[in-house]
C-alpha cells in the first residue's frame, strides 16, 4: 500500500482520535488489534515521532 502525505496525516488524525475515545486493548501476541506497542509502532511508521507522550490512558494498565 502506498500512502501519500495527506493519507498519512488523515490516518494519524484518526488514530489519535481513536486513542482518545477508545484506547488500548489487552491482546495476546497472536491477536489482531491495537495495544500500546502496536499503536506506537504504527504511528511511528506513519511519521509521528512524539507519540509516546500523547496517550490519554496508562500503558501499564492496558498492557497488563
Amino acid at each position: 500500500m502506498i500512502l501519500d502525505d495527506r493519507d498519512k496525516q488523515n490516518l494519524i488524525d484518526t488514530l489519535k482520535e481513536w486513542e482518545e475515545c477508545v484506547g488500548c486493548k489487552e491482546l495476546d501476541e497472536e491477536d489482531v488489534g491495537l495495544n500500546h506497542d502496536r499503536y506506537v509502532n504504527l504511528m511511528r511508521r506513519l511519521g509521528e515521532t512524539e507519540i509516546e507522550n500523547n496517550f490519554s490512558w496508562d500503558k501499564e494498565v492496558c498492557d497488563g
